[in-house]
């Protein structure tokens, strides 16, 4: 066969797709789920919805389910209406059916059913989301099961590709706040793919089809260097990102690659070259990469620090490592060993196993949903039936990929098959090994489904697999038996599309409430919006922020007191207890198994604890105590614990609890913030500080027992001594922002103003939003006391509040 240009293999496929007359009366239906289905695999990757502090995840995953649903229902009802079905004959798509059964299944013995089946706000790891994901791979299989269909989801990706190069590149020249669309993206790292990674995988897709199509494909001089400026600028941006396992995988990809390709010997190039005039070519493309990715390998780090100060890129992004993933699922499958603990549910098993060493980072208090991939999280929380399931399928796809590779070496298949062929099937490898050793978002792993099934229709279109046809319309049994099957599937689908579209209607309810209150504070209002939240979709993460919004009028009304009529006083505060206490209990209801539920709870009946309520205490100390074994090592559960027994006059036990706090996490500068407090209001501050000094002589290089000597020297007007103990606290932990905070308040106190502001110099660094640091900086550099023109919340006292006056890098 003679070489062909790019130019005419479009010319033949676009004529192709002409003579399909799209929506002729005859093939509608199926026309219609065609066009649905690939307008939204074009528009996916830089769909969002432009309303500030909107979870873009969110817009993601109800964009995905509305298009794959949609065209899952009218790909049904053109089976109905024709009363045939036609499928790839091979195990790979039943092999997502049983995953998607077994999902299901753990979801249902989860006891969280609707936290499992559809989560909060945008999760992949649900139920529903696989099922999502599997019938999109079917639908894609199916619709797009001729070149010309393939090659529209290759086009529409790189237009894709054009959109968010765009609008990448002008924010990283231009700053976060170009392009921020009111707040829907913050900081440059923000994009239009997900996250900071999520975007480095995105670019590496492009860079590894457009060497492909180098490699593959007989160019002409336009696509030639239309294809090199896709992939020189698709590298550029992935040495941006600087992901480095990214620079592993693409770097075993291009070498595998380059291998393959160089070697004359073996079936494939003896073909192309049959194919093709003149000596086979090398794979300059492959092997360039593979330089620039062993580079960034090798060098990436000092490489990305350029970067990221140049363009002024922070991001951090924390996942368990693969020892911790592998520890939590040995337990986990000692008690829930076939269908684990749930999906999206991974979270409860790392808050009862995670490794104790963990409390001493400053990362203490995250509450890891995965693992440190996608699929190994399914371990956990589908257990071995749904591990096993995804292993199968895996091992399924590459048998099949092998298979086609072989295949695609004859002489009967044309250089575009062969292309399509082989570039379906390894950028869908390439995909699914991140979904093992990351935890790819909505876009990421929709293309991962969506080139799964590709390589499906291409495998079919090159006669690798074969298609199986079956009538139903003419067996009264089978038909009864597949039309029942095909309309529960559209019930349900229609169903899930009605449920995740609550959800998204409560997100935005859940988001409106969260501006309202930052930009007015108006608690009515802020409460008002949750409430019909709940109304769309009732889920504890509204809950919890509602029973708070009623803790705060609680509060207001008691700062009130004195000010307004008894009764009234008392009427509003019955209404606004209740409230709080409703929308805690519901979240309790909603989910008993999350800790944050209890804790909500716990925190509502303590508030009224100080009142002399009758069962407050009782009920706040269960409360806390369930939420404790849910999360048996988080040290605020215990300082929690502890803040109720000395609300409640036993300092005793609440010594105790703060005890058990230091045994959790040594570090922990709130549980010695308050001992601080709590010795202080007793009067034992003298006896106190005795017992700090002796700990810092056997604990030197312990930044949190100076600072804790420094803050009970502080509260007892010793402000020289203050000042050492803090200056010890800082030189064994530079970035104590907390006790820098108080060192530079001993400082003013000692007349030293010049090093107070260099103090709270280096506290803005690490707290540059906060309001009080600034108010702070300016009454030093004005020469002023450090809290003068200081409001509510902002008092002269922080060694007395109930918090940290700022936050800990």
């Amino acid at each position: 066969m003679e070489s062909v240009e790019i130019e005419q293999e479009l010319q033949v496929e676009v004529k192709e797709v002409a003579k399909e007359k799209p929506f002729s009366s005859k093939r509608f239906l199926d026309q219609a789920a065609f066009v649905v289905a690939a307008a939204g695999i074009f528009l996916l990757p830089f769909f969002f919805i432009p309303y500030g502090g909107l979870p873009l995840q969110l817009g993601k995953v109800v964009f995905l389910s509305s298009f794959t649903l949609a065209a899952l229902v009218l790909w049904i009802a053109a089976r109905l209406r024709e009363g045939r079905l036609t499928f790839w004959f091979y195990p790979l798509l039943p092999l997502g059916f049983v995953i998607v059964l077994v999902s299901l299944l753990s979801a249902i013995f989860s006891g969280v059913v609707k936290v499992s089946f559809l989560g909060n706000f945008g999760e992949v790891g649900t139920a529903a989301s696989v099922f999502v994901l599997f019938a999109l791979a079917f639908l894609v299989s199916l619709l797009f099961s001729t070149k010309s269909r393939i090659l529209l989801v290759y086009l529409s990706l790189f237009a894709s590709f054009a959109v968010v190069t765009l609008f990448t590149g002008l924010r990283l020249v231009l700053g976060g706040e170009f392009l921020s669309f009111g707040g829907t993206f913050g900081g440059v790292v923000s994009n239009l793919i997900g996250k900071w990674n999520d975007l480095g995988i995105f670019f590496s897709v492009i860079s590894l089809l457009s060497v492909l199509a180098l490699e593959f494909l007989t160019l002409s001089s336009l696509w030639r260097l239309v294809t090199l400026a896709a992939l020189v600028i698709s590298v550029a941006f992935l040495a941006v990102v600087n992901f480095p396992p990214l620079w592993t995988v693409l770097a075993i990809f291009m070498l595998l690659l380059s291998v393959y390709l160089w070697l004359n010997p073996v079936r494939f190039a003896r073909a192309a070259a049959a194919e093709e005039t003149g000596p086979p070519r090398r794979p300059v493309a492959a092997l360039a990469v593979l330089a620039v990715a062993i580079v960034f390998m090798l060098f990436g780090r000092g490489i990305d620090r350029i970067v990221a100060d140049k363009l002024q890129i922070a991001q951090l992004e924390l996942r368990p490592s693969l020892a911790t993933t592998a520890g939590i699922a040995r337990e986990v499958l000692k008690t829930d060993p076939f269908f684990g603990v749930g999906p999206n549910r991974f979270v409860t098993s790392w808050l009862s196993f995670k490794p104790r060493e963990f409390n001493l980072t400053v990362f203490w208090d995250i509450d890891f949903n995965n693992g440190i991939g996608l699929i190994p999280t399914f371990l956990v929380t589908t257990g071995a039936f749904g591990f096993l399931g995804w292993l199968a399928f895996l091992a399924v796809f590459i048998r099949l990929g092998l298979k086609a590779i072989v295949a695609a070496g004859a002489k009967s298949f044309d250089s575009f098959g062969r292309f399509l062929t082989v570039s379906s099937f390894l950028t869908g490898l390439f995909l699914w090994t991140f979904a093992f050793v990351y935890i790819p978002t909505t876009v990421i792993m929709a293309l991962t489904f969506v080139f799964t099934g590709l390589f499906l229709a291409a495998a079919g279109e090159g006669k690798i697999i074969r298609r199986a046809d079956f009538s139903f319309s003419g067996s009264p049994r089978a038909g009864f038996v597949t039309v029942v099957f095909l309309v529960i599937v559209a019930i349900a689908s229609f169903s899930l599309e009605y449920a995740i579209a609550n959800r998204f209607i409560s997100g935005l309810f859940v988001q409106k409430s969260v501006n309202v209150f930052a930009s007015t504070g108006d608690l009515d209002r802020a409460e008002g919006l949750l409430k019909r939240a709940v109304s769309a979709a009732p889920a504890d993460i509204v809950y919890r922020p509602l029973s708070e919004l009623g803790l705060l009028k609680v509060n207001r009304l008691l700062a009130r007191q004195g000010s307004m009529p008894v009764e009234e006083l008392r009427d509003e505060f019955l209404v606004s207890f209740g409230e709080a206490l409703r929308a805690a209990e519901k979240a309790v209801e909603f989910d008993t198994t999350n800790y944050l539920n209890h804790a909500a709870l716990g925190r509502v009946y303590e508030a009224v604890v100080p009142l002399r309520v009758e069962g407050a205490y009782a009920n706040a100390s269960a409360s806390y105590q369930e939420a404790l074994r849910r999360n048996p090592h988080n040290p605020a559960l215990y300082l929690a614990l502890a803040r109720l027994e000395a609300v409640n006059g036993d300092s005793k036990k609440a010594r105790e609890f703060l005890a058990k706090a230091r045994e959790e996490k040594e570090n922990y500068t709130e549980a010695a913030f308050f001992l601080s407090q709590l010795e202080a209001a007793e009067g034992n501050v003298k006896e106190a500080i005795k017992e700090a000094a002796a700990a810092s002589i056997l604990s030197p290089g312990d930044p949190v027992v100076h600072f804790q000597l420094g803050l009970l020297k502080y509260n007892a007007g010793d402000y020289r001594g203050a000042a050492q103990a803090l200056e010890r606290a800082v030189q064994n932990n530079s970035s104590y922002a907390n006790a820098r905070y108080f060192l530079g308040l001993s400082y003013y106190k000692l007349g030293r103003s010049s090093d107070a502001a260099a103090q709270f110099e280096e506290v803005k660094k690490t707290n540059p939003d906060n309001k009080e640091v600034a108010l702070i900086l300016s009454n030093l550099k004005a020469g002023r006391a450090p809290f003068t023109n200081a409001a509510p919340p902002i008092d002269d006292k922080p060694e007395r509040r109930s918090e940290l006056p700022v936050e800990e890098d």
